[in-house]
């Protein structure tokens, strides 16, 4: 069930490579590219990185990770690098479930790492650090 779901995603990735199907629109397209598919299976495809592709496109889906990648190179230059961690975990935990986009609980964890990814240059981490020192 995961690898149909995702060969179907590429191949609705490669129909619609460049602005992708539109965000929202993987279950409501997955029956013309599955037409015998049980509305039981009508469910995303268990990457978030496959689901971004496919619903919002090449060009989109770059700008993300560019984005992403420039809140790494800031926390490994001027910040704290351990608030990558959560980023990392998020990482992995998308490779193989879709929840991170497609549920609110989802999507506020994966707010909140993403803010803490933009954190201006370790002074949320020095708070945490002065927070939890016991003397």
């Amino acid at each position: 069930e995961r690898l149909l779901l995702a060969t179907t995603s590429l191949e609705m990735i490669l129909n619609h490579p460049f602005y992708g199907m539109g965000m929202g629109q993987y279950i409501p397209t997955l029956p013309q590219y599955l037409p015998s598919l049980h509305f039981s299976l009508l469910q995303p495809v268990h990457s978030i990185f496959l689901l971004l592709l496919a619903e919002s496109g090449v060009l989109s889906f770059f700008g993300v990770i560019s984005i992403i990648f420039y809140g790494v190179k800031k926390q490994l230059t001027g910040g704290v690098a351990t608030l990558i961690i959560p980023l990392a975990f998020s990482v992995l935990l998308g490779l193989g479930d879709h929840y991170l986009l497609t549920q609110q609980q989802g999507r506020l964890m994966l707010g909140v790492v993403l803010g803490v990814l933009f954190v201006n240059n370790g002074r949320f981490a020095r708070l945490l650090m002065k927070n939890t020192k016991k003397d």
